[in-house]
């Protein structure tokens, strides 16, 4: 019986020592992936700021423009009578230009950053 308990905790010993090794190799992979990839800190922030804060200040300007050209008198009655279909009109156009801008952005922003990776290279 001494001689299976034995046996068991060698087995044991050597599959965690096996599955040790494999998340040593992957850690390294994962390590060696961080440390080639051309991409900064800043180059990331810049290919998700840009973007994000484009499509937010479409968005408000798209939002001000709205409301100057929608409302004709400062009462609610008004607003009111624009009914669902306004509503309905505003998200979506709102949603389509902020979405538009983002895409767009978005491009020029990872060509930006392409560009100051090539820079860097040199």
């Amino acid at each position: 019986m001494k001689d299976s308990d034995e046996t068991k905790l060698r087995d044991l010993t050597d599959k965690v020592g096996t599955q040790l090794g494999t998340i040593d190799s992957k850690v390294n992979d994962m390590r060696e992936q961080v440390e080639n990839d051309p991409e900064t800190v800043g180059d990331k922030l810049i290919k998700i700021l840009i973007p994000a804060i484009a499509a937010m200040l479409i968005g408000q300007l798209f939002k001000m423009f709205w409301n100057k050209t929608t409302k004709n008198s400062e009462d609610d009655v008004d607003d009111d009578r624009q009914g669902i279909f306004m509503t309905i009109l505003f998200s979506g156009l709102s949603a389509a230009i902020s979405s538009a801008v983002q895409q767009f952005s978005g491009i020029g922003s990872a060509a930006f950053v392409k560009h100051r990776q090539k820079k860097r290279q040199l």
